[in-house]
């Protein structure tokens, strides 16, 4: 009928599309509500109540299926397989710990018949310095042969499968147990060999070695150096900071559901607080793009660990441009000489050089031993041999009961502070003493952490004070004219010592330096092997500014200027340790930045090549006494010329 409006109806398809579509979102809705209650609120819960799922999450790679023989009979020359007996802390359980021991390079390829190769021998007379590795909780010891590789390019390596590991027994996890195996597995390498220690962790073994050595500190037990790769601080900051610790650690309930069940049951891995109570010097590595354990971590923890008043810590980090993450740090092209047994510090300071000499018997006669206290805080004693001078030597070995402080006070003999050199100690010069005698009442230092002197942090700051200290009271016990002399890294702490004097108005007569150097980072860079790999964009950063950073860069050139008293340096052309011309260097920055009116004169003596002196033995020079009375002349000149001013 016109104009009459009929609706349109709609089509039953798209109505049964919406609501299709309207069950779908709801069904979707649903699903997703039920799995964020899944994962964030029963998840949490379950793991709060389940002490397996909290000892999967902390140690990952335990209880997998492994194979034995692979182990046994791992296709690498050099390796050899064992498995050591612990016991548990119940005392009666025997746990056996699947270990490898693999010979340093150098070792295997002199050796061609592994099956004749005596492992045992090898271990307890090891002509190389052992590394104990402790792997991550995501890991066996399957798992960082390419590591492996480099370390023993200069270590005997020894990796181990905590219990429930790889092919170890499977058997009760917690921290104490393992930790207890590990100071086990430690006693019995210990006992297996007479060379040094050094022990590297990795993430979750950083945390395991620092509580181990803490442990063993308790009973005067401790390796020459420890290594900390990507380490955390506690395991229950490292799961809050964790990548997926994170998807969590926004709950109002993560504590009540994650972190205190893992505290309850022992998971703390707390190394901020075992780190405090080791002694050894510690070298941290870490990638800046770690997104296991965040960078953060290893800078909180080296700052725990200056406050140590007896030990040394090195800090390597990583740029995020290399993209090392968690893993593969051991890439970096200079990895091998930052793990090396010269640890950056003990290539210059080696810490381990602690002497079981009796330094009370010395082969000189009017040898006299004692100690001076230089620092009360840090507890540092200084052992120092003194020297009578050959004219009053005769009275003093008729005197049993000879009064050496008296004669100090009274003689006015000149007096000589000898440094001595950074591998050795105040007993290893007396043919030296001997002739230096003849113009000298020497006194012989031995440094923090050298001979029987008190171990320290070992920085050129604290050392050069140490010095500084005992340079106050020798000053205060004798009127005498007081000299310096240095050798080697002796005539770098000699120099800064003398520059920092006249912050307290005091002054040496004169210094001499024999076999000088400009500054560690200097040597290092001019070394062979530093210009193979100077070309690269990141080597300064990573091989001379560390030196810098720690305080161990030893700037000689930086201080000779500020050297109020006359120099006369001494050098072997043949010098096969420290090259003439660094001496040359020194002498010539002396040289052209001095006023001679006020500092004095700058003598340089360089010994021909045919001399055959090196690097010890400028002792041996015909003409050496005849040099050094001339020099004491010039130093009276000055001092007198000065005084006149």
């Amino acid at each position: 009928m016109e104009g009459l409006y009929i609706p349109k109806r709609s089509k039953p398809w798209k109505t049964k599309l919406k609501k299709a579509i309207f069950i779908i979102l709801i069904t979707l809705f649903i699903l997703l509500l039920i799995a964020l209650i899944a994962v964030f609120v029963v998840l949490p819960l379950v793991f709060m109540n389940s002490l397996s799922l909290q000892k999967k999450i902390v140690f990952t790679n335990s209880d997998l299926n492994s194979n034995k023989e692979f182990y046994e009979t791992f296709p690498q020359p050099g390796f050899k397989n064992r498995y050591i007996i612990v016991k548990d802390l119940n005392g009666s359980t025997n746990v056996s710990i699947g270990l490898w021991q693999m010979l340093p390079t150098s070792v295997t390829l002199d050796l061609y018949d592994d099956y004749a190769i005596d492992y045992d021998y090898m271990l307890k007379n090891s002509t190389h310095d052992i590394l104990i590795y402790f792997h991550g909780t995501g890991e066996s010891r399957d798992d960082s042969v390419l590591k492996y590789r480099v370390f023993r390019h200069y270590f005997q390596v020894i990796a181990f499968d905590y219990r429930g590991y790889a092919d170890s027994t499977r058997a009760d996890l917690t921290e104490a147990s393992v930790v207890s195996d590990c100071i086990q597995i430690y006693k019995w390498v210990l006992e297996q060999t007479n060379a040094k220690i050094f022990v590297y962790g990795h993430s979750l073994g950083t945390a395991l070695a620092t509580r181990m050595i803490a442990h063993l500190s308790k009973e005067n037990i401790s390796p020459v150096g420890l290594i900390l790769e990507s380490p955390f601080t506690s395991f229950l900051e490292e799961i809050a900071e964790h990548k997926y610790g994170k998807l969590f650690a926004w709950l109002p309930y993560f504590k009540a559901t994650i972190i205190n069940p893992l505290e309850k049951n022992g998971f703390t891995f707390d190394t901020k607080k075992y780190i405090l109570n080791t002694t050894c010097p510690i070298m941290f590595l870490h990638a800046e793009d770690d997104d296991i354990v965040p960078i953060k971590f290893t800078n909180k923890l080296s700052e725990l660990a200056n406050l140590r008043p007896n030990s040394t810590v090195v800090v390597n980090k990583f740029d995020a441009k290399f993209e090392y993450n968690h893993y593969s740090i051991y890439k970096n092209q200079f990895y091998e000489y930052m793990v090396a047994p010269g640890l950056i510090t003990t290539i210059i300071l080696p810490t381990e050089l602690i002497s079981k000499k009796n330094y009370s018997i010395a082969e000189l006669p009017g040898v006299n031993n004692f100690y001076v206290k230089v620092n009360e805080k840090e507890n540092i004693t200084l052992g120092v041999w003194e020297i009578l001078p050959r004219s009053i030597l005769r009275d003093a070995m008729n005197n049993n009961e000879y009064d050496y402080e008296r004669i100090l006070k009274d003689n006015n003999q000149n007096v000589l502070i000898y440094l001595h050199g950074n591998a050795a100690d105040r007993t290893e010069f007396a043919p030296l003493y001997n002739i230096l005698r003849e113009d000298f009442h020497i006194f012989a230092v031995d440094y923090r952490g050298y001979g029987d002197s008190f171990k320290g942090e070992m920085t050129e700051t604290k050392m050069v004070d140490d010095i500084f200290q005992f340079y106050k009271w020798l000053h205060n016990k004798t009127s005498s004219n007081i000299y310096v002399w240095g050798h080697s890294l002796g005539t770098a702490i000699g120099t800064h010592l003398v520059s920092n004097l006249k912050n307290d108005n005091l002054t040496t007569t004169g210094l001499i330096l024999e076999a000088p150097f400009t500054s560690v980072p200097e040597v290092v860079s001019n070394h062979t092997v530093s210009k193979l790999i100077s070309w690269v964009p990141w080597y300064e950063w990573t091989i001379l500014d560390p030196f810098v950073d720690n305080d161990i860069a030893f700037q000689t050139e930086k201080y000779v200027t500020n050297v109020d008293c006359p120099i006369m340096i001494l050098h072997s052309k043949d010098d096969s340790i420290i090259s003439y011309l660094y001496a040359t260097r020194l002498f010539e920055i002396a040289q052209n930045n001095r006023d001679f009116s006020t500092q004095g004169v700058v003598r340089y003596h360089l010994f021909p090549e045919d001399s055959g002196y090196d690097h010890m033995e400028i002792y041996k020079e015909p003409f050496l006494i005849k040099l050094v009375e001339n020099f004491i002349e010039d130093c009276e000149k000055f001092k007198k010329h000065k005084w006149v001013q």
